[in-house]
C-alpha cells in the first residue's frame, strides 16, 4: 500500500472532483472593434413591460442597422447584425464599430465598452401589438426594432454585452 499524507491509500476516502465548464459563445473571437450582446429577451424590464423577442420585425432595422449611444440619433457609434435565438428566446447583436478616427464618440464608446465600463444595451422600437399585464405594464407581442443603443443602465437587466476582446479600440 502507498502512503497518502499519512494514510494508507486503502484508508483514504476518494474525493469526487466536480468540473463545470462555461458554455463559450460561438462568436467569442471578436476583433478589436467588435462586440456581441443580448439586446432583448423575455425578462420584464424596469418599466414593467415585456418585449417578446419572437414578435420582433427586423426588416426595417436590417436596412439601417445603426447602434446609437444612449438612444441619441445624433450619436451613431456602430452598426450591427441582429439574429434571433431560441431556447430561450432572445435577440443577439454582433456589433462593429467604425475604424478608429472616423468618429470621436464611437472611439470613446468602443473604448468604454471594450474595457468593461459600459455593458448595457437597450432597444428602441415601434409597438405594433400589445396586451396589458395583470400587474401593470404591457406585453409587446409584435413590434419593429428601430435601433438599439449602448447605455450605462439598461431597462432590461439581461440586455448586456456578452463577448468583447480586451483592450482599447
Amino acid at each position: 500500500y502507498r502512503r497518502l499524507r499519512g494514510l494508507l491509500l486503502s484508508e483514504a476516502k476518494m474525493v469526487e472532483i466536480i468540473r463545470k465548464f462555461a458554455q463559450v459563445d460561438q462568436a467569442a473571437q471578436v476583433g478589436d472593434r467588435e462586440a456581441v450582446g443580448i439586446i432583448n429577451d423575455l425578462t420584464q424590464d424596469g418599466d414593467g413591460d415585456i418585449v417578446d423577442p419572437d414578435g420582433c420585425d427586423l426588416s426595417d432595422y436590417q436596412n439601417n442597422p445603426v447602434v446609437l449611444f444612449n438612444h441619441d440619433p445624433n450619436a451613431i457609434v456602430a452598426r450591427s447584425k441582429v439574429t434571433r435565438l431560441t431556447s430561450p428566446s432572445r435577440l443577439k447583436a454582433f456589433i462593429t464599430f467604425p475604424p478608429e478616427g472616423i468618429s470621436a464618440k464611437a472611439d470613446e464608446v468602443c473604448g468604454l465598452l471594450k474595457n468593461g465600463f459600459l455593458n448595457g444595451l437597450s432597444i428602441g422600437f415601434s409597438a405594433i401589438e400589445w396586451k396589458p399585464l395583470s400587474g401593470g405594464g404591457k406585453h409587446f407581442t409584435s413590434w419593429a426594432l428601430r435601433e438599439f443603443s449602448v447605455v450605462s443602465v439598461p431597462s432590461n437587466p439581461n440586455a448586456l454585452v456578452t463577448v468583447r476582446s480586451a483592450g482599447a479600440c
